[in-house]
């Protein structure tokens, strides 16, 4: 980028007239591209710039390329690397840029590399091969896919998005010995296809993309690390929540209100739905209506005044182990 200018790089996959990468100027107010040149390379399909703006590196057939950026936006070629597997798809660099990440879908391989002082991809620090079936073993969909490498907002993981295991596989992230270690597993739902993971800049929110439903799927990292994989054993729906309930005949639908009966004195069935609300402002009129079951979990003791509100996971497991312990009795 020269000062006051702009450049943009383009990533192909050559053939025929595309032969490599394609650098644009950009003119801002204008609001074109006028290509520049091309710079020769096979099969450049993802590429990043460094954090400090000095190198490019590119997915190529041999492994990875890496690229020093002149100040007009020039790219000249620094080394090449094999990176472990077959070609990559997708580049991704820490903070600091002292390690490049490789995401291999022909063969679900997880790619560490170290960097060099000069912007040259160094030797293969590690490298993690993804194992098992998910959808459709006779698919050719069903084998280890990872679409997607993110390093984690805090720099402490990375996170490997696999479309062929429905999973995103969360690696901790050594950097004095440069290794890769799996910590935990996003489950996503069967048949979604996740393709791509973003994170909000304030790192709060993590973004999933299914490709196969059409939905972005969000969650919060504390979130999923607090449940300490618990996460990984419970199947998530969404659907709107009314028609749900009208869908279902003859089963009792429970919900949580501070008129409700006292809990503990009521029959409870042994199927059913059970609503919990939002901890600010309950359960919504609409889904109040469908509820014929109210439940109110009283303070302990019944004469002490306590807190009239619980956090609704707190809450959600009194009620829980209410429902489990009179099933027990049964």
């Amino acid at each position: 980028m020269m000062e006051g200018k702009y450049v943009a790089y383009v990533g192909t996959y050559t053939h025929e007239n595309s032969v490599g990468i394609h650098i644009y100027d950009v003119d801002e107010l204008r609001g074109t591209l006028t290509e520049r040149k091309v710079v020769p390379i096979n099969n450049p399909s993802d590429l990043i710039v460094s954090h400090s703006g000095k190198y490019l590196y590119s997915i190529a057939d041999e492994g990875v390329e890496a690229f020093a950026i002149q100040p007009d936006g020039d790219l000249i070629p620094i080394n090449k690397k094999w990176i472990g597997g077959m070609r990559g798809c997708y580049v991704e660099l820490d903070d600091e840029d002292r390690y490049l990440f490789v995401g291999g879908y022909h063969d679900g391989r997880v790619s560490m590399m170290r960097l060099s002082e000069d912007g040259g991809v160094a030797e293969i620090a590690d490298g993690i091969f993804h194992k098992g079936l998910g959808r459709g073993v006779a698919e050719r969909a069903s084998r280890p896919h990872v679409h997607c490498v993110k390093v984690t907002p805090d720099q402490k993981f990375l996170c490997a998005v696999d479309s062929g295991l429905d999973h995103v596989k969360i690696y901790r992230i050594n950097y004095e010995r440069g290794r890769i270690k799996l910590a935990d597993i996003l489950r996503c739902e069967l048949d979604s296809g996740p393709r791509m993971i973003r994170f909000s800049v304030d790192g709060r929110f993590a973004y999933v993309l299914c490709e196969l439903k059409n939905t972005v799927d969000v969650y919060n990292p504390k979130t999923v690390q607090a449940t300490m994989g618990g996460i990984a054993r419970v199947k998530l729906h969404y659907t709107p929540l009314p028609d749900l309930i009208q869908s279902l005949k003859d089963i009792p639908v429970y919900g949580t209100f501070l008129d409700g009966e006292n809990m503990y004195t009521q029959k409870l069935s042994s199927n059913g739905l059970i609503v919990m609300g939002n901890e600010g402002k309950g359960i919504g009129k609409e889904v109040e209506q469908l509820i014929n079951r109210k439940l109110y979990i009283p303070n302990y003791p019944a004469e002490r005044e306590t807190s009239e509100s619980l956090n609704v996971a707190i809450a959600t497991a009194v009620v829980c182990a209410e429902f489990r312990r009179q099933a027990a009795w049964k």
